[in-house]
């Protein structure tokens, strides 16, 4: 009986834990989940810190793009004004030509009888010039030579009468072309525009 009952409280006491002795793989993850959570003694002095923070401004590259395009849009401004320039001094010098163009098709409408002077302002006015920067010539040949206007050629001389008109002005820069013009070409900033055109009406 009494052995039975030594059994029993054999039985119905609390099993104790075990130590870390009979559990040695336990140990052992502990440790090395405590041991890796540990600093090490590289890199904790302030020459790494420094080496490192010196490396990460030499591959930084978020600032690139700013730099480079602070670089680059002063070039990209001065080349679109030149375009703007250009494109303006084109328009002018087209105009210009469609106005030698309308004096001449006025000469070969009215004829050896038009007026030089009426040339000369039809042109001004559609180039939008004074009259001092259009010059109309008229030219009589006969034979090959050349003669006053109002002559009349021999019998079976060829005759060919022709107006040339010509005109001279400037064309004002708006932007960049006129510091250019201003150094390379002449004082004022201006740059020649001129055009001509010759038509024989006989």
């Amino acid at each position: 009986m009494a052995m039975v009952g030594h059994q029993m409280l054999h039985e119905a006491a609390p099993q104790r834990p075990l130590d870390s002795a009979e559990h040695p793989r336990r140990t052992y993850i502990k440790k090395a989940e405590t041991t890796s959570l540990l600093p090490t003694s590289q890199g904790t002095g302030l020459a790494p810190r420094l080496r490192r923070r010196v490396h990460g401004l030499a591959t930084a590259t978020d600032g690139v793009a700013l730099v480079e395009m602070a670089f680059i849009a002063p070039v990209l401004a001065v080349i679109a004004l030149g375009l703007i320039d250009i494109a303006f001094y084109a328009a002018d010098k087209i105009k210009a030509q469609q106005a030698v163009n309308r004096g001449l098709e006025m000469a070969m409408m009215v004829g050896p009888s038009v007026s030089a002077a009426d040339i000369r302002e039809q042109a001004a006015l559609q180039a939008g010039v004074p009259l001092d920067e259009v010059t109309v010539s008229s030219m009589l040949e006969c034979a090959g030579v050349e003669t006053d206007w109002s002559a009349t050629c021999g019998s079976g001389q060829e005759t060919a009468r022709e107006f040339q008109i010509d005109i001279s002005t400037v064309f004002v820069p708006k932007f960049i072309f006129g510091t250019v013009a201003k150094t390379l070409m002449s004082t004022d900033g201006t740059i020649a525009l001129e055009v001509s055109g010759v038509i024989r009406i006989q």
